[in-house]
């Protein structure tokens, strides 16, 4: 139930603020594409995806939950979440993509997740090209 709770304050705390800032407009040149609320990243653009990756990279335990579908521009690469078996490099985090989208995705975003990871309601767009590896068959990680 506090778990339901907080997904509601969310909610409703991006959405006033959107309401209030007319988030369909366009970005001004401080924007960050992410807004805060109780230590989870409120993202609704790739630059604020781009912050949170940062930030989870640095903190594994970072949540984050989107706020809109993202498209990913040509050329910009992120770095991945996540990107070792050891322990206190896994993401251990909640990723809600809330129904929405990231697209434009060229590379892993998400790597290796620890027990208490979550990553949920999301849909992963992606183009990825695996380049043939002499000597290599198979692949253990996409």
């Amino acid at each position: 139930m506090k778990g339901f709770k907080k997904m509601v304050a969310l909610v409703l705390a991006a959405s006033f603020v959107f309401l209030m800032a007319g988030c369909c407009g366009s970005q001004t040149p401080a924007d960050k594409g992410y807004m805060m609320y109780d230590d989870t990243y409120l993202v609704y653009s790739a630059d604020g995806l781009a912050a949170w990756i940062e930030a989870a990279r640095n903190d594994p335990s970072t949540d984050c939950m989107l706020l809109d579908n993202i498209t990913i521009p040509a050329g910009m690469k992120l770095e991945q979440v996540g990107a070792s078996l050891i322990d206190e490099e896994q993401y251990v985090g909640t990723f809600n993509g809330n129904g929405k989208t990231i697209s434009g995705v060229t590379r892993a975003v998400f790597g290796h997740l620890g027990e208490a990871g979550l990553i949920t309601n999301l849909t992963l767009e992606v183009n990825i090209a695996l380049e043939s590896v002499p000597g290599i068959t198979s692949y253990t990680h996409v």
